[in-house]
């Protein structure tokens, strides 16, 4: 997995986003990752946007709230056709007085995502490259 850009200061946590599996047989491929609250140890988030591909032509964007260190989401993501790769967008909107958040966070949640908090809330977004094929461990001559 690779963070392939982000909007805001706070940083992505290592932890949020795992891979349980990566379908090389299914047309298109899809990779399923499961998504951790990871960015707060003490409080809940107040807003989690998830936004994928769920179809190669049917995006899709949900929102979530829960406690930190719980999964939140189990997504199934299809993969590019011409390249091996799932895209991954999180943004995370948190009341500035929760201290998870800062006003250095500072993007916006994609409208079709219809994002309905006060407009000074402070939103992170994190643009992920996850890979749809398993890692090959190299032979050892």
């Amino acid at each position: 997995m690779q963070l392939l850009d982000q909007v805001g200061a706070t940083d992505f946590p290592i932890n949020a986003v795992q891979v349980i599996e990566q379908d090389t047989s299914s047309v298109p491929r899809t990779v399923t990752v499961n998504l951790n609250q990871e960015w707060s140890k003490t409080a809940s988030i107040d807003h989690i946007f998830t936004y994928y591909h769920l179809t190669p032509l049917n995006r899709q964007c949900y929102e979530s709230t829960y406690a930190q260190g719980e999964r939140f989401e189990t997504l199934t993501i299809s993969c590019n056709f011409l390249q091996p790769k799932a895209y991954l967008e999180i943004c995370v909107a948190d009341n500035v007085e929760k201290n998870v958040l800062t006003i250095n966070d500072d993007a916006d949640v994609p409208k079709c995502c219809y994002p309905t908090f006060p407009p000074e809330t402070p939103v992170v977004c994190y643009s992920l490259l996850i890979s749809c094929e398993p890692c090959e461990t190299p032979q050892l001559a």
